[in-house]
């Protein structure tokens, strides 16, 4: 495809002026959908979206979908007819029937994407498709639809003895979306090939076999004694009999050696797993690790399955506390936790589990001055449902109970538990482009120019992934002596960030293919950013609203926080603005979320306009 002699803001700008598609526009829609830059395309997905589906328009939509020189194209006609919704479902069911497999792929995709209704039969008849990819397709899509007829076709499918194992593994991790389960006998059977083992085992503990789960953890394979740990925990979790051989010591040696996994979900399954055995030493083995705040909740979990020891237990964990060792305060939080239960005799359930009017209020002055947080009464539904399991751990018997603690030296750590409970950890790779082609454009051209290191504070970056992007960019422009570093007030989503791991979901931007061949591992666990990505990152826990936790932080060239400002009162904010100019050198930037702005502020910044986008300066003559 040649390269447009427009820019590709004029070609956004061109199609987002476009109020709707007529019969003599239809080209844009056409050129836009085929675009070679990924902002132009969703601008066309937009517009054909806000269009009437014209005879014209969809036969439009059908050129793009099957043409098969411009994969770009036909993946932005597909997300442009998932977006149209049920006016293209006669077109998507009559392509879902084309000669061409890959044709039909994309329309099954398209009806998935839309989650309609409708859609359920043609989709049915994908799932019989000759293709394996259209019917694993199918079956994926089935599953965003959640009804009864679709669980119904999953199961039918992983009990097919004839089916491929890429189409199985499909409907099986429908069934886990659906919290449907097939027959044990089909899970049994699909444990036997590696590609289907994870999602089986899982499905086999939640219908509670757990023997064949522990007799996966004594094969000498290590994905599938990882998978059979998670069902293992799911086992538990459905209520199921402890298996005899639990606590036999081959067994309780494996668990030991997972709970020490880089995967967290792994180690944190292994944990349960130990502790449901009666295996008190598994505890220390948790706070050992580098990363036990991100194990901290299954750790509290798992002392209270062991409570029946409390008092013997509390005193060989506080016998292990040295001063300043490693994992100390984890265990003396886990002991304290086993002396509260201990005084406590009756079962571990909060006597009044409703946030009323006055707790709510106390708790949201709580947040408010430990971390800025503004607090409205429409997040009080989600309050609660998110620190109900902290009352449990805690011993609490009400709200009331519970905000006391958080106010007292001994609820330090509690208040930083719950803190993280209710923070909103929403990033993905590349996200909010405008202001990242303005950093890539405007801001690193003349930061190398000017010469020296550069640094860049991602502030709120959450489980890292703009951290990283940040790195990329400043790489890719030729930088060579770069930092940037991550912060948040989470230290469960920087472990994230650290170990620099992903699932899909942190790349639903579009990410060119070079950047991602170039910085990105692909592996069946995930995703993995490059080491030497790593090696110019880093990531440090801090209060935004505490001046003396950034005391240490230096300066920096530019300031992302993006979406941050949006969660904190007037008050909050106002601190946070004032440490980003402390923290700024002279003629640096501010980037802020796009729906946010310094405007309903007194600050020293000056609004600095760029392309696209609008970014705050701390002044060149302001030393």
């Amino acid at each position: 495809m040649a390269e447009p002699t427009a820019s590709p803001e004029t070609r956004r700008e061109v199609l987002r002026t476009m109020r709707a598609l007529d019969e003599g526009t239809l080209v844009f829609a056409f050129d836009g959908l085929g675009d070679v830059d990924p902002s132009v395309r969703r601008e066309a997905v937009r517009l054909v979206a806000r269009s009437a589906p014209t005879p014209g328009l969809l036969l439009t939509l059908e050129r793009a979908l099957t043409d098969e020189r411009e994969l770009a194209r036909r993946s932005a006609a597909m997300d442009a007819l998932a977006a149209m919704g049920k006016p293209a479902v006669p077109l998507l069911a009559r392509l879902a029937a084309d000669s061409r497999a890959g044709v039909r792929r994309l329309a099954v995709d398209a009806l998935g994407m839309a989650k309609l209704p409708d859609a359920i039969d043609i989709l049915e008849r994908a799932a019989r498709d000759p293709q394996p990819a259209v019917r694993a397709a199918a079956l994926e899509a089935l599953a965003r639809t959640g009804s009864a007829r679709a669980a119904g076709a999953l199961v039918r499918t992983v009990e097919d003895r004839h089916e491929q194992a890429t189409v199985a593994l499909a409907a099986l991790l429908g069934l886990l979306q659906l919290e449907r389960l097939p027959s044990t006998g089909a899970l049994h059977r699909l444990t036997g090939d590696a590609l289907t083992a994870p999602a089986a085992f899982r499905l086999l503990g939640r219908a509670g076999e757990a023997s064949i789960l522990v007799d996966a953890l004594l094969a000498n394979r290590a994905s599938r004694q990882r998978a059979a740990v998670i069902g293992l925990a799911d086992a538990h979790a459905a209520g199921a009999t402890r298996p005899v051989r639990l606590a036999s010591a081959e067994v309780l040696a494996v668990l030991r050696e997972l709970v020490g996994n880089a995967d967290v979900q792994v180690a944190c399954a292994a944990l349960s797993c130990a502790a449901w055995a009666g295996d008190h030493d598994v505890l220390a083995l948790a706070a050992a690790r580098d990363d036990r705040a991100h194990l901290a909740s299954a750790a509290h979990r798992a002392a209270m399955l062991l409570r029946a020891d409390a008092p013997e237990l509390a005193a060989r964990l506080r016998a292990l506390v040295a001063d300043d060792a490693p994992g100390s305060d984890l265990l003396i939080e886990l002991a304290e936790a086993l002396e509260r239960a201990r005084e406590h005799a009756a079962p571990s359930v909060a006597a009044d589990p409703t946030l009323d009017d006055r707790s709510f209020a106390r708790l949201a002055r709580v947040f408010e001055h430990a971390a800025g947080f503004s607090v409205t009464d429409d997040a009080r539904q989600r309050l609660q449902a998110r620190l109900l399991p902290r009352l449990e751990a805690t011993r609490a018997a009400t709200f009331s109970d519970y905000v006391d603690l958080l106010q007292t030296p001994r609820g330090k750590d509690e208040l930083q538990r719950a803190l993280e409970l209710v923070t909103v950890h929403e990033t993905y790779f590349f996200r909010e482009r405008p202001q990242l082609d303005a950093f890539r454009h405007e801001v690193l051209p003349a930061l190398l120019a000017r010469g020296g290191p550069i640094r860049v504070w991602s502030a709120g970056t959450s489980t890292g992934e703009e951290a990283y992007t940040l790195a990329i960019l400043c790489d890719d422009a030729g930088a060579r002596s770069y930092e940037v570093l991550g912060t948040d007030l989470s230290n469960q989503v920087l472990e994230t960030a650290r170990h620099g791991r992903y699932p899909p979901k942190s790349f639903r931007a579009e990410i060119e293919r070079s950047v991602r061949h170039r910085w990105f591992t692909y592996e069946l666990s995930g995703v993995s950013v490059h080491p030497e990505l790593k090696l110019h990152t880093r990531f440090e826990a801090r209060n935004l609203v505490d001046p003396r936790a950034l005391a240490d932080l230096g300066t920096f060239d530019v300031i992302f926080c993006r979406n941050v400002l949006i969660y904190l009162a007037a008050s909050g904010r106002a601190r946070v603005i004032e440490s980003f100019y402390e923290h700024l050198r002279p003629g640096g930037l501010l980037f802020l979320g796009h729906s946010e702005s310094l405007f309903t502020l007194e600050t020293r910044f000056r609004a600095q306009p760029m392309a696209r986008v609008l970014a705050y300066q701390r002044p060149e003559d302001d030393a």
